[in-house]
């Protein structure tokens, strides 16, 4: 979600297993447009690998640091 603030900085929320992005719709407004004088974000909200809105994952191996490497990619 892209803040309509051109200096908003970018930050990344990720669920707990077994939640979802959905844990995070109240957030959105209040980060992205926070109000006159404070500080607002563009919000990248994945979903971890195999839950929410992603697919399936193929392959066993799916822990924190491949999933921060597949997100940085």
């Amino acid at each position: 979600m892209r803040s309509s603030d051109p200096d908003a900085i970018p930050l990344i929320l990720t669920h707990g297993w077994p939640n979802t992005v959905v844990e995070f719709l109240e957030l959105i407004e209040p980060l992205t447009s926070p109000g006159a004088g404070e500080q607002a974000f563009h919000l990248v909200i994945p979903s971890l690998p195999g839950f929410g809105f992603s697919g399936p994952t193929r392959e066993k191996g799916w822990n924190r640091y491949r999933t921060a490497a597949a997100w940085a990619s």
